[in-house]
Order: structure tokens, then sequence, then C-alpha cells
């Protein structure tokens, strides 16, 4: 129900001025399951693309680099 620019709302026995709106009521409960929905997505993306980089036969640099090893034998370097 609104008079000139003093709108009422059910909720309240105080009319509002302007466009001021009720602040929202929070949700924690399902905010938290949102966010622990996301980043259990976001692991299991990244755990996918982890596991398909490892079977790729044709990407066997980023193996050896993920591994922390590298190609080089010690003995084969040259020394000083």
């Amino acid at each position: 129900m609104t008079f000139g620019r003093i709108a009422t709302t059910s909720l309240s026995r105080y009319p509002l001025k302007g466009g001021i709106t009720l602040p929202r009521k929070p949700n924690y409960k399902f905010e938290r399951l949102e966010r622990d929905r996301a980043k259990a997505a976001k692991k299991a993306a990244r755990l996918k693309a982890k596991s398909d980089r490892k079977l790729d036969p044709s990407n066997e640099e980023g193996v050896a680099a993920e591994a922390g090893g590298t190609d080089d034998a010690v003995g084969d370097r040259p020394s000083d």
C-alpha cells in the first residue's frame, strides 16, 4: 500500500520512505552448503584434470614435472 512517497509493509508498523527495503534475512546453513558444493566440484575437477594429465601418454614431460623428477640422471651430467 502506498501513500505518495511513503510505502507501508505488512511486516512493519512503520512506513518506509522512498526505495528503502528491508535487509535480507541470512540463511547460513544454505549458504554454507552452497559453498561446500562449489568447493567439492572445484576439487573434483582439479583431480580429474590431474589424473587425465597422468594418463595421457603424449604428455610425458608433464608427468615427470608433476612427480618432481627429471629426465636427466645424476651420472649423465659432465662434472667441472
